[in-house]
């Protein structure tokens, strides 16, 4: 229901009765961005990620871990 800009038989553009950004379009903005963001955050870690600097040399001895103390 349109209850201005009546002039006559003519009411104001639909435009103007209603906004552009719907509930709907910005829970898909809301949503979108957040993705985006775990995304990007996800990338940021594997690409963080390094390789081990150190192997076991198998021609020396091997390696011993203690289990007691």
């Amino acid at each position: 229901i349109q209850g201005f800009n009546v002039a006559g038989k003519d009411f104001s553009y639909a435009s103007d009765c209603a906004s552009f950004f719907t509930p709907g379009i910005w829970m898909g903005l809301v949503t979108s961005l957040l993705m985006v963001l775990v995304l990007t955050y996800g990338l940021h870690m594997i690409m963080q990620l390094r390789t081990m600097d150190r192997f076991d040399d198998p021609k020396g001895p091997a390696i011993s871990v203690p289990q007691t103390e």
